[in-house]
């Protein structure tokens, strides 16, 4: 019963404290950088898919960063 214990904690609790000194330790990315007045401007294009039973082509999307942001934000 103990090595029972021993082997779930082994699989559940180390893979989750690994994970989260990886994540504290990574740097920032330019997403995580206010946005200057210049960037607000640029068009960000994204494709849309239609669903995927869909013959349709992807439908492209573009809005600036100031639109997104009032959309809800760039769909991933």
């Amino acid at each position: 019963m103990r090595s029972l214990s021993l082997t779930l904690f082994a699989i559940c609790v180390l893979p989750l404290a690994a994970m989260a000194q990886i994540t504290a330790a990574t740097p920032s990315t330019a997403a995580d950088e206010p946005a200057t007045k210049a960037d607000d401007q640029k068009p960000i294009c994204v494709d849309q898919d239609p669903g995927p039973a869909s013959r349709l082509q992807p439908k492209r999307v573009c809005h600036t960063r100031q639109e997104w942001s009032k959309l809800g934000g760039i769909p991933r």
